[in-house]
């Protein structure tokens, strides 16, 4: 019995220290195990942190640091400025013109990348908590322009070859980026009232309010005074409706004199031109019939008011322009219409004063130093990143860019943009 407990112990020893028995050798002709390959689709999918910054670990995908921007990534964020390429281009035009859009959504996307991981050290929950609210909010913005459901939203990007869970981490990327930033730099922006006062006096032009004029028209086209049930009239028939038109607008400009209310005397031109047609009015259609309407329903009101260059009719953009409130304008009449115009309302144009345009100027200049501090702040961060990368690092980004640059074309070229 001690003789055999010895033995058993012995054993373990040996098994503990390695020294028991050996696999045996493979026999002549046998069939090796072969390891797994190292490239290919499965090994290189898989990104790892070991890889230098700005290098492609993996096909469609780019290492910053230690994240990575994948062709999915590029297209979400490139995707408005990518539509606005004009895709009825043939293929080889229109990958020359996209291909500087690829590589500025790329270098934004890169510059992005490297900041997003302070952004994101110096989130709160609550400010998370936020941003989320947020991205939902535009995700449901997003829902709401695409038809009402998701599925119609997802049926949307994917004719660009892009997903929604893309698109709504992009956005998440710059709410998170913009909220640190504003945190970071818009508390300790300071505007002093002598800033403000050098930004008023190099742009006063700017702070001119432009005329405003609201009016009211006779206008008769002559085609209200066509024969009836006569879509092609002669040239007699249509000099006489010509003629018809302004003497019944001069008529209007005489009662006008008499004494009578502009706005009485629109109406009454109005109804008697609907009354030509009788019950047949809303049968015919021809050009000018919605002035009719205006003018007896509404007294000749225009639904545009504003400046003169708004009123797309030059007659009517020549009276606001020169009429002042309450004139009326002489007689107009062109090849298609006879005119008379009163100025029912007008709001001379003025200086705004600096005191008015300081709330407005702060905004401006507190934007504008926001933004130039943002800038310094990211490309700083970009140099920094550049000078760890090697020539070859910068090679394989232009081999990325080069495949976004496929996928672009492959999604946007020959092809309609989506509704």
């Amino acid at each position: 019995m001690r003789r055999r407990q010895l033995t058993a112990m012995l054993l373990a020893a040996c098994a503990l220290w390695g020294c028991g028995p050996k696999e045996p050798p493979a026999r002549p002709g046998a069939m090796r195990a072969r390891p797994r390959p190292t490239t290919g689709p499965a090994a290189t999918t898989r990104p790892t942190t070991r890889e230098a910054p700005g290098r492609v670990v993996a096909a469609g995908m780019l290492q910053v640091g230690q994240r990575f921007i994948a062709i999915e990534d590029a297209m979400a964020m490139g995707r408005f400025d990518f539509d606005r390429l004009n895709g009825n281009l043939p293929p080889d035009q229109f990958r020359a013109e996209a291909r500087s859009t690829v590589e500025r959504v790329i270098a934004l996307l890169v510059r992005a990348t490297l900041a997003l991981g302070e952004a994101e050290r110096h989130m709160t929950d609550k400010q998370k908590e936020m941003i989320e609210a947020k991205v939902e909010y535009a995700k449901s913005r997003m829902i709401t322009e695409a038809g009402g459901s998701v599925d119609q939203l997802k049926h949307k990007l994917a004719t660009r070859g892009i997903e929604l869970k893309q698109v709504l981490e992009n956005e998440r990327r710059k709410l998170t980026i913009d909220f640190y930033h504003q945190t970071k730099f818009m508390l300790s922006i300071v505007i002093t009232r002598k800033m403000m006062w050098a930004y008023y006096t190099a742009n006063r032009d700017t702070y001119v309010t432009g005329r405003k004029v609201r009016l009211r028209v006779i206008a008769v086209p002559a085609t209200a005074l066509w024969p009836m049930g006569v879509n092609d009239p002669t040239d007699e028939q249509k000099a006489a409706a010509r003629a018809e038109s302004l003497k019944i607008v001069r008529q209007a400009a005489k009662d006008l004199a008499a004494g009578q209310d502009f706005k009485t005397v629109a109406r009454r031109v109005g109804k008697s031109i609907r009354a030509r047609y009788g019950d047949q009015w809303d049968a015919y259609d021809f050009r000018g019939k919605s002035r009719i309407d205006l003018m007896a329903d509404k007294g000749g009101l225009w639904p545009h008011e504003g400046s003169p260059a708004g009123f797309r009719d030059k007659v009517l953009a020549g009276a606001a322009a020169e009429l002042e409130q309450g004139a009326v304008s002489k007689v107009e009449q062109t090849d298609r219409c006879c005119y008379l115009i009163q100025a029912d309302h007008v709001i001379p144009a003025r200086n705004v004063s600096f005191g008015d345009a300081q709330e407005s100027i702060l905004a401006i200049l507190r934007r504008r130093e926001y933004l130039r501090r943002e800038n310094a702040y990211l490309l700083d961060k970009y140099r920094q990143f550049e000078r760890l990368r090697t020539a070859e690092d910068r090679r394989r980004q232009v081999r990325f860019a080069q495949l976004v640059l496929d996928r672009v074309v492959a999604d946007y070229c020959g092809k309609e943009r989506p509704p």
